[in-house]
């Protein structure tokens, strides 16, 4: 979901559109993990203009953030490894 954010000018995401970003688990749990990030505020569910009976997700700007620190960190952490070259001098 993350990554496909700002791709277009929608952000958002039809609720059963997210189920299919996690393949490797049933729908039943899929579900259940989108519930609970929506009852954390992680997600926000909003009413489908063009469909009243579908629901739309976004992240929530605190999840947003709370992954591009994430990323920036573990993008600092590899930046500070020693490199490649630098070790075959050892």
């Amino acid at each position: 979901m993350w990554l496909r954010v700002n791709t277009t000018a929608n952000d958002s995401f039809r609720k059963s559109e997210l189920y299919t970003l996690m393949p490797n688990i049933s729908q039943r749990t899929a579900v259940k993990y989108v519930q609970i990030a929506i009852d954390h505020g992680l997600l926000l569910e909003h009413t489908d203009s063009e469909d009243l009976r579908s629901k739309r997700i976004t992240m929530s700007h605190d999840l947003k953030q709370k992954i591009e620190k994430f990323l920036d960190y573990s993008i600092s952490v590899f930046e500070a490894l020693p490199s490649a070259s630098s070790k075959e001098k050892l």
